[in-house]
């Protein structure tokens, strides 16, 4: 993806350091880092952009993804599949926010509420988080309406929690955010000045 944070946070665990870490940097800016992140950035066939797609994954054999592309290459006849990694994935929740601009209107509020409650049901969350994104479920009743096919490909089989599986993205204050913005600014222009040697 062309998003810095998760890259950073993947080239983190990869050179084994830990969750905490992940937020400290103080503690990933240094030559073996960037060196890690430069090449991780200017050896990936493609970046895809915010969201993947099918037709940025279509023919490649390994992947990094939101897995909301999974659904349309298995259509295509890819038959895409999670692959648990044992540092975990990077992973983050969404979140539904009621506003306080809703506190004296109680017809608007309810149906903030209800609308919050049938994305939560395991109904939707089969049909949509699954079905159509190829994401986990937070609903695990939603496993019983799933078939096995669709279990498997949401990486939902080997019985594994989201904390065994998954941490969390973490909260990033300016400086922190800012400076890994530094870190994947200079891997980007490492890529391009790779790229354009390539094409010479």
């Amino acid at each position: 993806a062309d998003l810095g944070e998760p890259n950073i946070y993947i080239t983190a665990l990869a050179l084994g350091y830990g969750e905490a870490d992940l937020k400290n940097f103080d503690k990933l800016d240094n030559e073996a880092f960037r060196d890690k992140l430069g090449s991780l950035v200017s050896n990936s066939h493609k970046l895809w952009h915010s969201v993947d797609t099918a037709s940025d994954l279509s023919g490649l054999l390994m992947a990094t993804s939101w897995g909301f592309s999974l659904p349309e290459l298995s259509e295509r006849g890819e038959n895409w599949k999670w692959a648990p990694v044992q540092e975990k994935s990077p992973g983050w929740i969404d979140n539904f926010v009621i506003s306080h601009t809703l506190k004296d209107k109680p017809q608007l509020k309810l149906i903030a509420e209800e609308w919050i409650n049938y994305t939560l049901s395991a109904a939707f969350q089969a049909e949509v988080l699954v079905g159509q994104l190829s994401a986990r479920p937070v609903n695990s009743h939603s496993k019983k309406l799933l078939s096995k096919a669709e279990i498997e490909a949401a990486g939902l089989d080997n019985g594994a929690s989201s904390e065994e599986l998954f941490i969390l993205m973490p909260q990033l204050d300016r400086r922190t955010r800012n400076g890994f913005n530094l870190l994947w600014g200079e891997a980007m222009k490492l890529r391009g000045a790779r790229q354009q040697q390539g094409e010479q």
